[in-house]
């Protein structure tokens, strides 16, 4: 089992079910945390699971670098 905690953020990794479902009862009676099912995002990375991979992205953090910095409308020239 994996576990990364960065503040209030906790990402759990694990192929073991009854070990996680033992970890967030146990985190759900000391402190009120529950399991939010699949990880979609954390710490801003966008996460994407299926049964044979994991794909992680920071699309959406470069789309908002553009908007800060107005160039979400640019277009590449070609060489």
């Amino acid at each position: 089992m994996l576990i990364l905690v960065y503040v209030d953020d906790i990402m759990v990794a694990t192929n073991d079910e009854e070990e996680k479902k033992k970890l967030f009862d146990d985190l759900d009676t000391a402190y009120g945390i529950k399991d939010q099912g699949l990880l979609t995002q954390y710490l801003g990375i966008e996460v994407a699971q299926t049964d044979d991979s994991v794909t992680i992205n920071q699309s959406k953090y470069a789309r908002e670098i553009l908007e800060t910095f107005g160039y979400s409308q640019a277009h590449s020239e070609p060489d």
